[in-house]
């Protein structure tokens, strides 16, 4: 039975951490499930690049195949938290279904960040030592202003079937106004996902120093592996439930957005 409590309220930074933490424990499993999906192929990837070869090129196809992964696992989860406060459940198959219908708009999203780093990458290793620099300081603020109403962007996606370019002009529309507030709740989660991945290497790191420190072996490699796929796997979620929430909590105050428009917008019927 769907619990009652599952309504949309506006929340401050405390209520949207412990409501993030209540839904990410209710369906640990199926996050956990929805996360693996996608990140424990890009990771294993990522590992593998990275031990074969290095250089630019293969730094930026890691980044981009990062980028779209947490694109496609963000979308798989936006629409998880709508499946809990219509019906209190979450179905994996349909999560990612619904991704997956809307798989050219979240491509053209995951552009953004791509030409993002770009624009503040290329002006260090080819403007100059000075020049190079001074751009990418301009450059940056720059990034992550929009990066903030891009975020915004790809639950609008998922949930309101938002086209890419209708999608942004979403995130914007939801975030004006509340830009401070938006980026202030953004840092604190990144802090939170941050203790949370640092909780859970820990203990490979303690082994590591126990045997000396020595990452040539094979044994201590494995783990740090397993360790970061682990990470990979279980932190995300977290952070996606979060943004999901704010998405949410934007719409709440600035819409009166309800469950009832959240069964219609996801075509669900509510239990």
């Amino acid at each position: 039975m769907k619990d009652r409590s599952q309504t949309l309220l506006p929340r401050g930074l405390g209520g949207l951490l412990d409501e993030t933490f209540a839904i990410y424990g209710r369906h640990l499993c199926r996050w956990l499930i929805i996360s693996a999906v996608i990140y424990l192929p890009v990771g294993l990837v990522s590992i593998g690049l990275g031990q074969l070869a290095g250089g630019p090129g293969v730094a930026v196809f890691t980044y981009v195949l990062e980028v779209a992964g947490a694109v496609l696992a963000l979308s798989a989860v936006a629409y998880g938290v709508g499946q809990h406060y219509v019906t209190g459940v979450v179905e994996i198959r349909e999560c990612y279904a619904r991704a997956w219908r809307m798989i050219r708009s979240l491509i053209l999203l995951t552009l953004a960040p791509v030409a993002a780093l770009l624009a503040v990458a290329l002006p260090l290793n080819y403007g100059g030592d000075v020049i190079g620099t001074i751009v990418a300081m301009l450059l940056a603020p720059i990034a992550i202003g929009a990066a903030v109403y891009w975020s915004m962007a790809v639950p609008a996606v998922v949930i309101e079937e938002q086209r890419a370019l209708g999608a942004l002009k979403r995130g914007f529309i939801l975030v004006q106004g509340s830009w401070w507030r938006a980026f202030g709740v953004a840092l604190v989660l990144m802090l939170v996902v941050l203790g949370m991945a640092i909780v859970l290497t820990l203990p490979v790191g303690i082994t590591a120093a126990l045997s000396g420190g020595s990452l040539a072996s094979r044994t201590t490699a494995v783990l740090i592996g397993i360790g970061g796929l682990a990470t990979m796997v279980v932190v995300p979620p977290v952070l996606m439930i979060a943004w999901t929430l704010l998405y949410n909590d934007l719409r709440v105050r600035k819409e009166k957005y309800d469950v009832a428009a959240m069964s219609r917008e996801l075509g669900i019927a509510a239990t």
